[in-house]
């Protein structure tokens, strides 16, 4: 009987326009044809990830529950799938930073993932920005244009990056996670820099 292999995963994480969608293209352009690593994105389930994201806006245990529900798909096809590496776009991190309202939901986080059986990542690239230069490339994709120089949503921006920053620290292994300011970088530095950090896991 064919032993099932069990897939390292790195999870990509930061907040919207730090560079991950830039990022995750490149490396899946990188893998195209290779059968041992995929790159995918959280919610993986095309068919409710507009539900996920946009409408029912879930949030506490019910969106910890919601989400931890997608990912027990996403890991079973990726089984299926018998690659080595998952590289994917958000997975635990982003759970614990947008449904998680306490220590009480976080931990009924960590209860769904080793209850069902979910593998913990192996190494997180968190990517950050400088929420000014955050929000103009958010203006630039022609998203939140009429916000870009608003203070109040600044403010919003700098308290999720540091929800980001803290949960990390509070959670996770400080020798498994890589900080990646991508303020003043090119994206191809950042691939490189992230591509340097994959082929060393």
């Amino acid at each position: 009987m064919a032993q099932t292999i069990i897939p390292q995963i790195v999870e990509i994480e930061g907040c919207d326009g730090t560079g991950k969608t830039i990022l995750c293209r490149r490396l899946a352009m990188k893998y195209e044809h290779d059968t041992e690593i995929i790159v995918e994105q959280e919610p993986w389930d095309t068919n409710y990830r507009d539900e996920l994201l946009f409408k029912s806006r879930v949030y506490g245990k019910l969106g910890v529950a919601a989400f931890t529900l997608d990912r027990v798909i996403h890991w079973l096809d990726t089984l299926d799938k018998g690659v080595k590496y998952l590289i994917s776009d958000r997975y635990l991190l982003s759970t614990l930073v947008y449904q998680c309202r306490n220590e009480e939901d976080t931990q009924f986080a960590y209860y769904l993932m080793r209850r069902l059986r979910l593998p913990l990542p192996t190494y997180t690239i968190l990517l950050v920005c400088e929420p000014e230069v955050l929000m103009q490339r958010l203006s630039d994709r022609g998203l939140d244009k009429e916000n870009v120089y608003d203070p109040k949503k600044l403010a919003q921006i700098t308290q999720l990056q540091g929800k980001y920053i803290q949960t990390a620290d509070a959670n996770y292994e400080k020798d498994k996670i890589m900080v990646v300011n991508t303020s003043e970088r090119t994206p191809q530095n950042v691939y490189e820099t992230v591509q340097n950090v994959i082929d060393g896991i």
